[in-house]
């Protein structure tokens, strides 16, 4: 048996590092760039809501005041997911509703039980189905202003 000098055929030093590596992100590095806050712009959002649910004033309305955003492309947060779903936090799930975008795909938002939107995951960009994996993404990013320094 040929022995690789890294261990990457499942060696001890192998997984030894990489679990290390995992749990210095998900302590250290996870948890601040989350909720790192940028303003946000959703008038892209908000139009393509009022276009295929029209009769949803309060989505439009919650959808307005996403003002700021944490996160990237594929998953935007407008409310912080810290604890969510346990008591005392802010994010309180309730339900999904779907939009369809033509160069995104499908876009997930979640809608809170307080009727606020708290995030939107671009569901169509995740599963990379063909032209979707290329779109542009600039509309999106761009609507996330750089954090401030």
């Amino acid at each position: 048996m040929k022995v690789d000098p890294l261990g990457r055929n499942g060696g001890f030093w192998f997984r030894a590092c990489f679990r290390a590596g995992v749990l210095v992100y998900r302590w250290f590095i996870a948890p601040f760039a989350r909720d790192r806050w940028r303003p946000y712009d959703p008038a892209w959002l908000l139009g393509l809501a009022q276009q295929q649910w029209p009769e949803k004033i309060r989505l439009h309305q919650a959808l307005s005041a996403c003002t700021r955003a944490s996160g990237d492309v594929p998953y935007l947060h407008f409310v912080s997911a810290r604890r969510a779903n346990q008591a005392g936090a802010e994010w309180q799930f309730e339900r999904n509703l779907h939009l369809e975008h033509p160069a995104y795909g499908d876009l997930v938002l979640d809608i809170l039980k307080d009727g606020r939107v708290g995030g939107v995951e671009f569901l169509g960009l995740l599963l990379a189905d063909g032209h979707r994996a290329d779109a542009d993404l600039r509309p999106a990013q761009q609507a996330v202003a750089p954090a401030a320094r």
